[in-house]
């Protein structure tokens, strides 16, 4: 193999590496945002795109969200729950410990990063 090819593979890895290293959206009609989420408040979640810059969503078209670094959950209640989000069809498991934390989409308020 030349050279070339293996910095071009090596690019293309580190690519997709990074890219899987980014909090990702899948909407309704099959597209794909990854970025950073900064927050929701229940009809429209905001995220930070290295390439679109801040975008807003709105929050009915979701139907998938998947987080790399901790969000704050807000539940109806008034509670407050921190880790990584994986939501999709109708629940939301935020990954505390020492056990994951599965809650109704219908009880989260709102969503929230560090810097909210």
């Amino acid at each position: 193999m030349s050279r070339i090819r293996i910095t071009g593979f090596f690019l293309g890895f580190m690519g997709l590496s990074l890219g899987a290293l980014a909090d990702q959206v899948t909407m309704k009609n099959g597209d794909r945002f990854t970025g950073a989420i900064q927050k929701s408040d229940g009809k429209t979640l905001t995220m930070k795109s290295d390439y679109a810059g801040v975008i807003t969503l709105p929050l009915d078209a979701v139907t998938e969200i998947k987080t790399d670094k901790p969000l704050s959950v807000v539940l109806k209640d008034g509670q407050t729950i921190q880790g990584t989000v994986s939501a999709s069809g109708g629940r939301v498991e935020v990954a505390t410990t020492p056990t994951p934390r599965v809650v109704p989409e219908a009880d989260v308020t709102a969503l929230r990063d560090a810097d909210e």
